[in-house]
């Protein structure tokens, strides 16, 4: 029933496209309902384990011909069968010295440990449990980074508190007859005229979605406390990006962030590896893309940092990737040091690291279009020189970073739970699969770590 479907084919749409090692795709049709077992079939991650080679599949979704589609028989349960896989010793049972294969007739060779079900079906529930965490903390997140997103582009992308402001202007002054009241027509007009400039920002900087249709969205923006839209001006002026609040200002990003640069320290030398300082590289960036970063593949001692280009930067630094594949971006969840393929970006202000994150998110299209070299692209400062972000009062800045704090915070300790969790799973699985460990004493051992 597996049926690949070539990139240009496929037509978008909100059903998860299978292959080897997950999801890489999502289309307007499926092949599958119901919950399955997706085994990879051919892979240098069969053989490198980066990834599990085996994962669950549940509801409406597509797969292609690299994953074999498994299901439980009536003395096994799938799941079960997931978690055994994923430490099975598959290595004998794989073909091909270039691209590792695992044919359908060599995984019928496979051997699991298959306890009676009822055993499998405890093994599963309390593996999947953790597993089940892990996943609602990955959606909670998703929705906690929307949240912040959408208020940033609210404030400084749509600017929807100013036109508020604006048309609560313009209904006192019709409400007092004065002749300068413009009209609702003007109103719209004008609108639609920032709707024209907007788009084309949208364009030069290569952010996805225009902004949506102003003259219908504007005179009469979400509804805010009095508090904050007292902070927001209540006209319009031209910049180099079109209109902007009155009194802010279009500024290159570097105005109000300090660029922060990396290093490496020599690898020849042992004593500067292997210590306790995280040292961030542009895979662990790409890894954390548009999250905060918590561990990283390498790690570095002090001597290696005092004695290369590499420094410790502070937590909620935003790193984005400068070299190579550039515009991969995050945030340090703790004090970290990043190597020279990558830049640092911290408020100047004492505050608004979470403006600058959101910003350079904002920025990271124009930044791609922008970067320089013929074999590699690069962003160097000369590119953030030159790039145009607005500006608004300080106040605003402070009260926005107070605002999206909590969504932030919570992020952090999600990521940080699930870490722990996951830390807990991987130690119990390959004892429970291969029953050096019953369930009860699983049960007492995730009791006493408070889970």
């Amino acid at each position: 029933m597996r049926i690949p479907v070539k990139k240009a084919d496929r037509r978008p749409g909100p059903y998860p496209y299978y292959g080897a090692s997950g999801i890489v795709d999502y289309v307007d049709s499926y092949i599958f309902d119901g919950e399955y077992l997706l085994l990879a079939e051919d892979g240098e991650n069969l053989r490198s384990r980066n990834l599990p080679i085996a994962f669950m599949a549940s509801g409406k979704f597509w797969v292609n011909n690299h994953a074999h589609v498994l299901k439980g028989n009536s003395h096994n349960d799938t799941r079960f069968l997931c978690y055994a896989l994923q430490v099975a010793n598959v290595g004998s049972y794989l073909s091909g010295s270039t691209r590792p294969k695992l044919t359908q007739g060599d995984m019928r060779k496979i051997l699991l440990p298959c306890p009676p079900l009822p055993e499998q079906r405890a093994i599963a529930h309390i593996l999947g449990t953790l597993d089940d965490k892990i996943e609602l903390n990955r959606r909670m997140n998703a929705t906690l980074e929307a949240m912040a997103r959408a208020l940033f582009k609210s404030w400084f992308v749509d600017f929807d508190p100013v036109w508020e402001n604006v048309r609560r202007k313009e209904e006192n002054a019709r409400a007092q007859g004065r002749e300068d009241a413009k009209g609702e027509e003007e109103l719209r007009a004008l609108a639609s005229s920032r709707l024209g400039v907007e788009k084309e920002n949208t364009r030069a900087q290569g952010r996805k979605g225009a902004t949506e249709d102003l003259a219908a969205a504007h005179p009469g923006a979400p509804s805010l406390p009095e508090e904050i839209l007292a902070l927001f001006p209540d006209a319009f002026e031209e910049s180099a990006l079109g209109l902007i609040p009155q009194g802010w200002r279009v500024t290159p990003i570097l105005e109000y962030a300090e660029r922060l640069s990396g290093g490496t320290p020599k690898t020849s030398v042992p004593e500067y590896w292997n210590g306790d300082i995280k040292w961030v590289s542009a895979k662990d960036v790409r890894n954390a893309h548009g999250s905060f970063v918590l561990d990283t593949e390498k790690k570095v001692t002090a001597l290696g940092i005092e004695r290369s280009s590499a420094k410790i930067l502070p937590a909620n630094t935003t790193v984005v990737t400068a070299r190579g594949t550039v515009g991969s971006y995050c945030l340090l969840a703790e004090p970290m040091s990043i190597n020279q393929t990558n830049y640092g970006l911290k408020s100047k202000l004492g505050y608004g690291d979470y403006f600058v994150f959101f910003t350079l998110a904002n920025l990271v299209g124009w930044l791609q279009q922008n970067s320089y070299g013929t074999i590699f692209d690069t962003i160097t400062t000369r590119t953030f020189e030159q790039s145009k972000t607005v500006f608004p009062d300080t106040t605003l800045i402070r009260r926005f970073d107070e605002e999206v704090a909590p969504f932030m915070e919570r992020m952090k300790a999600n990521l940080y739970e699930s870490r722990t969790l996951a830390g807990l799973r991987d130690t119990l699985l390959p004892r429970l699969i291969s029953g050096e460990l019953r369930v009860e004493d699983a049960e007492q051992f995730l009791a006493e770590a408070g889970v």
